[in-house]
């Protein structure tokens, strides 16, 4: 940043003016998701809040917590710890390789060496899944090794001299720092908490306990996401794996998964120091660290958090490129690596990362009047690290389903257990949105423009408060110029050609954390130092309290066997009551059951069968006598021969997620599964007759539009509760 007094002056005041006028737009807006509060309730309850948070207040009947129960986490904890230590000494050895340590400074080698090598620890944990050899010995063997390797490393740590300009005072140090350490302990907390979030109970965490529980990784045919890239959701194998449970192993994996968080914020850092100055980078942490959207993606088992932290590296990674005038050979496999690492997280890491990052190198190249000699070579290099991090997961696929991004490109590759009709149903899943003119296309540009930068539930004032005044910084206008390109590149491609779930744009938010960070270092004269302090201080406290009210469930130091029994508050009522009967020994010793519409199994203690909603539905696959609903069942003793072979001894009926599916603009589901197909099931003597549930779990209110579609599909389950409608939301039978 350059310029005279007065300009810096004025700079700052247009600067404090920029963020006033934000963070009152901002607050102008509701909580999307938990309507119908709005921001200025929040800021209502922020002093409560925090104070509770700080010096709870005794509750009544409140769940048994305290201190006493922090040993219950030990395991997950120092499990975690040494998975992280060992994760960190391979990815220093990666770095030492290639001779690019003494290139950084600490908290580069830090931030690099740990994505890195949890990277590496990904690939490890599949090979060892792959041929069938996931025993905890061989996990502690590895990550005595990795222990080993960190530990001469930091030893013998090679450390470069950094030139470091504005370093801010030792005062806002210690409080960042002080800060970053409670948020850092709320986060550990809130990783090893059971979680309830569906599509973590469905796939993320569903698919890491299958396979440990059969011993080995192998496709999942009932399970369409397990054949995603699943490079964090092998961090939670290997948790589980490590101490031998599922269970308790889960909780080791989440707090692995969390650890990307501190990560990014050293990336972050390091990246706002070496651009702009100390002030920048230490900013540019706080505010990615104070971001809702962070808490909540780190104490919920996300791949977004991987995502993000592999995005943001392989954008500093390449930016390192551009200045290397050593070992640049070397650089451009560390930033495919990290590009392949985000699409191991995710497949619109090709989109997102390998492809523009790509681009981003080839850019600098032909702006250095590079040979087309060392260009074609440096591709290589660049898409051979590509492939060495996400390479194995596309082989996997390849040699499982013909496809290597199974399910996407059914059309080209084809896939397993794949036909027209579900590929049609993915697609249409997840679409990006048509539009019917241009006009309404634009009219939803700017409301998703909206969306992304302040009307979100999670997100923060401070991101595009002070984001948009780091173009002072003309002095680093290609750094500038380049992230701000990228920033674009994102919402396109997100408003282009995704289904506009909010999740998916998270990586953003540690580029945006960055530029913030450098707009926050232009508020330099004293007096708008101190104003926009406050303000920020201020906001900070805002976002403190959106994460600890809606930020996810976070158990803290509760009894964590109370925990587990709040978490399984987030299961299907039905199957919940059947879990605590299985506990309690009250169902028989082979009980084993199917469950249709219901994919969210991982909380369940006995043995499952089922299918997620864009796999072939188990009980049409097994009761059909041919493919549509108008075929006939096939014969009792076929039938009773299959579930048999399956072990199946219950049939669990979810009447509530069918009819949620089968919503217009949902997902839909297959019009074989109704009333009457069930009812034709006890006549040919399969299904006896359904278990009492507790009334009080057996039924739920319908909405209007429910019970019109209910009148239609299936009035069968459409009863009379206290004079007011209701439906039977779940049946179980037992096989006879």
């Amino acid at each position: 940043m350059t310029g005279s007094a007065p300009a810096q002056w004025a700079i700052s005041a247009i600067g404090l003016a920029w963020l006033v006028l934000f963070s009152a737009f901002f607050l102008t807006f509701d909580l999307p998701n938990n309507r119908p509060v709005t921001r200025w309730q929040v800021w209502e309850a922020m002093p409560a809040t925090l104070m509770n948070a700080v010096w709870p207040l005794p509750v009544a009947d409140a769940p048994p917590a305290g201190w006493k129960f922090f040993p219950q986490r030990l395991p997950a904890i120092l499990t975690a710890v040494a998975i992280l230590i060992a994760a960190i000494g391979y990815g220093s050895l990666f770095l030492r390789r290639l001779q690019l340590a003494a290139e950084m400074n600490r908290c580069e080698q830090l931030a690099f060496a740990g994505g890195i090598g949890l990277s590496l620890w990904s690939l490890m944990t599949l090979g060892l899944g792959l041929v069938g050899a996931l025993h905890p010995s061989l996990v502690w063997i590895l990550c005595g090794i990795g222990i080993a390797a960190a530990i001469w490393s930091a030893r013998t740590s090679l450390c470069e001299a950094t030139l470091v300009t504005g370093s801010p005072s030792r005062l806002l140090q210690g409080m960042i720092l002080a800060l970053a350490g409670i948020l850092m302990w709320s986060m550990v907390l809130g990783a090893a908490t059971p979680q309830t979030d569906f599509d973590v109970l469905a796939y993320h965490l569903n698919g890491p306990k299958e396979w440990f529980q059969q011993g080995r990784i192998t496709f999942l045919p009932h399970n369409v996401y397990t054949s995603f890239p699943f490079l964090t959701e092998m961090l939670l194998l290997s948790g589980m794996t490590a101490l031998g449970d599922w269970h308790a192993g889960a909780l080791a994996g989440q707090i692995v998964l969390m650890t990307f968080a501190p990560l990014t914020a050293l990336g972050v850092f390091a990246a706002g120091r070496r651009w702009f100055n100390s002030t920048a980078g230490w900013l540019a942490a706080l505010v990615w660290l104070t971001t809702p959207w962070t808490y909540r993606i780190s104490i919920i088992a996300y791949a977004e958090g991987g995502f993000s932290f592999y995005l943001a590296a392989s954008f500093f990674a390449v930016c390192r490129c551009a200045t290397a005038t050593q070992h640049r050979l070397a650089w451009f496999l560390i930033t495919g690596f990290l590009a392949g690492s985000a699409m191991a997280c995710k497949y619109p890491g090709l989109i997102s990362v390998v492809l523009p990052i790509g681009l981003g190198l080839a850019v600098v190249l032909i702006r250095q009047r590079t040979s087309l000699t060392l260009i074609g070579k440096s591709a290589a290099i660049y898409g051979l690290g590509v492939l060495i991090a996400v390479g194995p997961w596309l082989l996997k696929n390849t040699l499982e389903t013909g496809n290597p991004v199974y399910p996407l490109a059914y059309s080209v590759f084809g896939g397993r257990d794949l036909d027209d009709e579900l590929h049609a149903k993915w697609s249409h899943g997840h679409a990006a949105k048509t539009y019917n003119s241009l006009s309404s296309r634009a009219a939803d540009l700017v409301r998703k423009f909206t969306d992304v930068i302040a009307n979100n539930d999670w997100h923060s004032p401070l991101l595009y408060g002070l984001a948009p005044l780091s173009l002072w910084w003309m002095s680093r206008r290609g750094w500038l110029a380049a992230a701000w390109l990228y920033l674009g590149w994102l919402f396109l491609t997100w408003f282009v050609l995704t289904h506009h779930i909010d999740r998916f744009w998270i990586p953003m938010i540690p580029i945006v954390s960055l530029l913030a960070g450098a707009g926050a270092a232009t508020l330099a004269q004293p007096f708008v130092r101190w104003v926009a302090g406050v303000i920020i201080a201020a906001l900070i406290g805002f976002n403190l309290t959106i994460s600890l009210l809606i930020g996810g469930y976070n158990s803290g130091l509760t009894d964590l066997h109370v925990a587990d029994r709040i978490a399984a508050n987030a299961m299907t009522p039905e199957l919940r009551w059947l879990n605590e009967e299985w506990l309690a020994g009250r169902l028989p010793a082979d009980f084993k059951l199917l469950c249709v519409g219901e994919a969210a199994t991982f909380h369940t203690r006995f043995p499952v069968v089922y299918n997620a909603v864009f796999d072939q539905c188990l009980l049409e696959e097994w009761c059909a006598a041919g493919p549509g609903p108008d075929f006939p069942l096939r014969s009792a003793d076929e039938i009773r021969t299959t579930l048999r072979e399956h072990g199946v001894t219950h049939v669990f009926i979810d009447w509530q997620w069918i009819a949620t599916y089968r919503e217009p603009g949902n997902y839909g589901y297959t019009d074989f599964v109704n009333p009457r197909r069930i009812r034709s099931l006890q006549d040919l003597g399969i299904l006896g007759l359904q278990l009492p549930l507790p009334p009080e779990l057996a039924f739920a209110s319908l909405t209007d539009q429910r019970a019109q579609s209910l009148e239609t599909w299936a009035p069968e389950l459409i009863v009379r509760r206290n004079g007011e409608p209701a439906y039977r939301a779940a049946q179980v039978f037992p096989v006879q």
